[in-house]
């Protein structure tokens, strides 16, 4: 049985910040990402991208942003643990804590304390839409 949940709360400032969480999921590979995003029929706005997406069997995708301009979610590699993808769950946990700091108006930096070695950032990046 499959359980989905929807909280909303109206902002003023920014956009709101979402996340998605699941326990399950198929393997991040680039053919499951591409079909999943190329599926997605919300406007390609930054607005509309969850911070980040994490799968306690897959891993993380995290949202970001170039200098340029250029966004979308990007896999991050190296949690090559069997059974839950703990240093993920970290990363994950701690991109909520930064966006509870940054409402706060907090300039911490949650990600120092966090247990990410071996992590880093795919170099193909997934956006919505075909």
């Amino acid at each position: 049985m499959t359980s989905l949940h929807s909280f909303r709360k109206i902002s003023t400032g920014a956009h709101p910040v979402s996340y998605l969480f699941a326990y399950e999921s198929q393997a991040f590979t680039p053919r499951t990402l591409s079909a999943w995003y190329g599926a997605v029929t919300v406007p390609d706005e930054l607005k509309n991208y969850p911070w980040a997406v994490y799968a306690l069997n897959q891993g993380i995708l995290i949202l970001r942003r170039e200098a340029d301009g250029t966004y979308g979610h990007l896999p991050i590699e190296g949690d090559v643990s069997r059974g839950p993808k703990l240093k993920s769950l970290s990363m994950f946990l701690q991109s909520v804590r930064k966006a509870a700091l940054l409402y706060a108006g907090k300039d911490n930096n949650p990600y120092e304390d966090a247990a990410l070695e071996g992590l880093h950032a795919s170099n193909v990046g997934y956006r919505f839409g075909p």
